[in-house]
């Protein structure tokens, strides 16, 4: 009878026992899985905004290459200046204040900066032309710079 009842204590403090590795050990899994996915969510959206900004303005550039493209700069601003076919209106697509904006406006309008839609989040935008007449769009998120070459059928205009 004492041998028994001593089994059972025993049977219980082993039961319990693995119920509590069992559950540490699947607390430890959560955390662990829960870290892996906030690392890869970052990744993510750092690469959605980078590849996200190059996409749209190209894009963007190449719906609307029918009047030729301007790059303007003011001081360490540069913007993209793109007109419809009626040339009645432009579209300006910029960096400020950590957005790349998209702002459509009556093409005697002057450009005003933050006016527009938000695209999306970078840290900053810049328009060149390389040795090949080409649009250089310059992304930079992270510290780091990625571009994208578009080539412009009717040409591009630089203005000061």
């Amino acid at each position: 009878m004492i041998k028994n009842k001593s089994g059972n204590y025993i049977g219980l403090i082993c039961f319990f026992s693995l119920m509590a590795l069992m559950i540490i050990m699947s607390m430890m899994l959560i955390f662990t899985a829960a870290s892996s996915y906030s690392k890869i969510e970052e990744n993510t959206d750092k690469v959605y905004c980078k590849d996200t900004a190059l996409c749209y303005i190209a894009n963007k550039v190449h719906s609307m290459d029918n009047k030729g493209v301007e790059i303007h700069n003011e001081g360490d601003i540069s913007y993209l200046c793109l007109h419809d076919d009626s040339m009645m209106y432009k579209t300006i697509i910029y960096y400020y204040d950590g957005y790349v904006y998209e702002d459509l406006m009556k093409a005697d309008k002057p450009f005003i900066q933050g006016k527009g839609e938000k695209i999306v989040r970078i840290d900053n935008v810049r328009f060149d032309v390389n040795d090949s007449d080409n649009l250089v769009i310059s992304v930079v998120s992270d510290n780091h710079t990625y571009t994208s070459t578009v080539h412009v059928y009717t040409g591009i205009t630089m203005e000061q």
